[in-house]
């Protein structure tokens, strides 16, 4: 298993890791937690150790380890199993505890070719947080307990490029989104009681809009970040982006 430790990144050091943050509900890294076979991902814990991802046939579509990234490469997924690897274990973001917030640091290959989902349900179309394609607008959507809600950029987004993506959702259904901790100016509310976002894979949703691209890092938090908290988490992300 891989654990390369805190301490550099990109050459820089970091004073600062997202687990400083309370209510981390888990955080896959690159440089830690990651077994292989060959050079395909076996399997990924989290750093709370909750979660293993891992292909969910245990066959050969398993992204690839590339010693500072991950790559998908659009036939590749990974879904949440408990440790003895058999048992699905979903996280529910419930924003009965004061919203939440996922954070992913990645790239893709084309933003414009198609839907791309960074996490969402394995087994329903019923949540995933997504890249969405072109024809619809440069975007990303959300859809949370069957509630689909649509986040323009205010800029496009660079193929290859690295990008620290941030969504927040409020305790009352306010959506924001960040792109290297810049908000977005088109926000979304969810209207309806229940605004809680299951996740159970990385890189797909429902084995659909399956990424292409390359990971680092794939995080979420039972709350809402402050901007105090959004701004350490971008620190940190400066050594990953790009």
């Amino acid at each position: 298993m891989l654990g390369l430790g805190n301490s550099l990144a990109g050459g820089a050091a970091i004073d600062f890791i997202p687990s400083e943050i309370s209510d981390l509900a888990f955080w896959f890294r690159f440089d830690q937690g990651v077994t292989l076979d060959g050079s395909l991902v076996d399997t990924w814990q989290d750093t709370t150790g909750t979660y293993y991802a891992k292909a969910a046939d245990g066959g050969t579509d398993r992204p690839t380890f590339n010693t500072t990234h991950i790559t998908f490469d659009g036939a590749d997924s990974l879904e949440f199993f408990e440790s003895d690897g058999t048992t699905a274990n979903p996280k529910t973001l419930d924003t009965g505890n004061g919203g939440w917030t996922v954070i992913g640091i990645y790239t893709d290959d084309n933003w414009d070719a198609a839907n791309t989902a960074i996490v969402g349900d394995a087994n329903s179309n019923q949540h995933f947080f997504r890249h969405s394609e072109a024809a619809g607008g440069n975007k990303f959507t959300v859809k949370a307990s069957n509630q689909t809600r649509h986040l323009a950029l205010d800029s496009s987004l660079t193929d290859d490029r690295y990008y620290s993506i941030m969504l927040t959702c409020s305790a009352a259904g306010a959506l924001l989104l960040y792109i290297d901790n810049t908000v977005q100016t088109a926000g979304a509310d969810f209207s309806d009681d229940t605004k809680d976002l299951q996740i159970e894979a990385i890189g797909e949703r429902n084995n659909t809009d399956l990424l292409g691209g390359h990971v680092k890092h794939v995080l979420a938090y039972d709350r809402i970040l402050t901007a105090t908290e959004r701004g350490q988490i971008q620190g940190w992300a400066n050594a990953f982006i790009g």
